[in-house]
């Protein structure tokens, strides 16, 4: 199944849109700045799946939720080129380009279970999904939240203007 993952720009709290392939909204997610930073996925009004963002050590950690049932977590590793993202109890393994606009997320026999391509020069974070199982598709859901999360943090905290002393001395 192929979904378009698109961030609304000019939304209070994070709110994203997910299109099917007739452009058809499958879901929404919106967030919140409660206590950890959650990201609640809805269908047809009804919340489905949830991820809660929660400081692990120096570490952000990402629980996710499927009907209000803990699936594990998901994390990224520090590497030096390719980014890599940890995921608990399902033993995929989640590798990115050093552009970090293309990923694949592969299961431990190294069979796909999706694609992840960001587009480029878009106003707001756009990503096109390629999921092999329609079983998988808030799992992947979750998983892309978290790299566009991941990815706003690392940015938003080069953002923070650093002052430099000026010489007062003539």
């Amino acid at each position: 199944m192929k979904l378009l993952f698109r961030q609304r720009k000019f939304s209070w709290f994070d709110m994203y849109d997910i299109y099917d392939e007739n452009s058809k909204s499958v879901y929404i997610v919106k967030g919140d700045k409660s206590w950890g930073h959650s990201k609640r996925i809805y269908q047809d009004g009804k919340e489905v799946a949830r991820l809660r963002r929660q400081n692990f050590l120096f570490i952000d950690r990402y629980n996710m939720y499927i009907d209000n049932k803990y699936k594990g977590y998901v994390h990224k590793e520090l590497t030096l080129y390719h980014p890599r993202f940890y995921i608990s109890n399902y033993g995929w393994k989640i590798k990115g380009n050093p552009f970090e606009s293309s990923y694949s997320i592969i299961d431990s026999h190294n069979n796909q279970i999706a694609s992840i391509k960001k587009k480029q020069l878009n106003l707001n974070d756009t990503y096109v999904l390629d999921i092999t199982n329609d079983d998988d598709i808030l799992m992947v859901l979750m998983i892309v939240l978290t790299i566009d999360l991941e990815k706003d943090s690392r940015e938003s905290s080069k953002m923070v203007p650093h002052y430099k002393k000026e010489n007062t001395e003539e």
